[in-house]
């Protein structure tokens, strides 16, 4: 079962609001549906790295903000993380 995510929709929506971007919009480029991005921005739907990778090109931030932002790495340990810049 998944587990819902504390997703940062806030971050999501000003990047995509600097980008004059919707997410009717960034759904298309994603190929999901407008319900999906909902989800995926409120924490009831993941995001899988081929969403994660799109939208970070899209926002141009790099990936692991697009992955830390949707709360990608709860439950994984520090230690599984060095790559993560803090």
């Amino acid at each position: 079962m998944f587990e819902k995510r504390n997703v940062d929709t806030h971050w999501f929506q000003k990047r995509l609001a600097e980008r004059g971007m919707s997410q009717v919009q960034l759904a298309g480029f994603l190929g999901v549906s407008t319900a999906a991005v909902s989800h995926m921005f409120s924490g009831k739907r993941g995001m899988d790295i081929r969403e994660a990778a799109t939208i970070a090109t899209l926002l141009d931030v790099p990936v692991q903000d697009v992955l830390r932002h949707a709360d990608a790495y709860a439950g994984v340990p520090r230690a599984g993380r060095e790559h993560e810049e803090l």
